[in-house]
């Protein structure tokens, strides 16, 4: 286990919280930064990711296409999923590695962040997060995730920032 993640997991099993993944391995990657944990996504937790950018504020900037996005009431619900439960998730796209923002004080999935093929064929990095966690400046946290992802856990010497 990394240690910058063993204080983490051992609050959250006190606690009877169910967090499986721990360190990274061949089937996902696991970033902590202060009371955030980035880590791949189970099924639930995706669902809950992608209700963090489905409100129409984020979709003026985020543009998915309609059947992409979560709508009420299901949106509130996705929200409320418990991070480490579900079934194990596999991105449907090999192109991209995503990893779930947990706020580990609330407890709840915050957001995500991804490394991708870019528009111009490259490394991309691009995230999105709840709406109670904009503006506070946690998309500095969740950027530096998608850095650490890119160059520390996949190699690449290079990555761009997507942004709108």
């Amino acid at each position: 286990m990394l240690p910058a993640t063993k204080g983490i997991f051992d609050r959250l099993t006190r606690r009877g919280r169910l967090m499986t993944k721990r360190a990274c391995d061949r089937q996902g990657h696991v970033v902590r930064d202060g009371r955030f944990l980035f880590r791949t996504p189970t099924a639930w937790e995706y669902a809950a990711a992608v209700a963090c950018g489905s409100d129409p504020a984020a979709q003026r900037w985020l543009g998915w296409q309609a059947d992409s996005i979560v709508a009420e009431p299901s949106r509130a619900d996705a929200l409320r999923v418990v991070p480490g439960t579900g079934p194990d998730w596999a991105s449907p796209d090999p192109q991209s590695v995503d990893l779930v923002m947990i706020d580990v004080e609330a407890n709840r999935c915050v957001g995500l962040v991804s490394v991708h093929t870019g528009e111009d064929g490259g490394p991309e990095t691009g995230g999105y997060l709840a709406p109670d966690y904009r503006g506070r400046g946690h998309g500095r946290t969740l950027f530096a995730a998608g850095l650490a992802l890119a160059h520390d856990h996949l190699g690449l010497p290079r990555v761009r920032a997507g942004a709108e």
